[in-house]
């Protein structure tokens, strides 16, 4: 018997590449959840109030979209990321080029596109996550409770659209069969 260790089955960047790979595909999950829980939630019974509507895990999907998009694009950059759920912090984890090419992926109503900018509008959006999935400790712990729907899905967006300038293998869903005319430049189902 040998005391030699086994070799790696991964190299440490096909380590990175399979981690950037599961964050992005859980992102996009997250987000796919997101848009069936806004369908289910445009409901007209849930609209009327004969039905359940989802509202905590929809603003939960939404925000681990957003978050684990961050970090695929952090690993991208050769990063680990950190264990925050703080968008600002992760944000700045980023190389400043990275983080540019993120900004300028969304239109502001006026004025450039900056990574200044989006740090701004990161602020914004408080940590959603967190407040939404422990609603209940509102009660007792008082705090704003807010949801930028539309800012935020625009970053998460803005995020795809550079990670998938660094991969364009990771555009198409695994197992998936690819039909351009199914599925938007981010690689998400169209919606009728």
């Amino acid at each position: 018997m040998s005391n030699e260790k086994p070799k790696p089955i991964l190299t440490d960047d096909q380590k990175r590449v399979a981690t950037a790979g599961f964050m992005f595909r859980g992102s996009r999950d997250f987000l796919l959840a997101y848009r069936l829980l806004g369908r289910r939630r445009a409901d007209p019974e849930v609209r009327d109030g004969k039905a359940p509507g989802p509202f905590q895990s929809w603003v939960v999907c939404a925000s681990l979209a957003l978050e684990l998009a961050l970090k695929c694009r952090i690993v991208l950059d050769g990063k680990p990321a950190s264990w925050t759920h703080n968008y600002v912090a992760l944000f700045g984890e980023l190389t400043p080029a990275a983080q540019q090419d993120v900004a300028s992926r969304i239109s502001f109503t006026t004025g450039p596109s900056t990574a200044e900018r989006l740090i701004d509008l990161l602020k914004g959006f408080k940590n959603p996550f967190e407040t939404f999935r422990y609603l209940h400790e509102l009660i007792t712990k008082p705090q704003p409770a807010e949801f930028h729907e539309g800012d935020m899905i625009a970053v998460t967006r803005a995020a795809y659209l550079s990670i998938i300038d660094q991969r364009e293998d990771f555009r198409p869903y695994q197992g998936v069969i690819w039909d351009p005319a199914l599925f938007d430049e981010t690689g998400m189902p169209r919606w009728p």
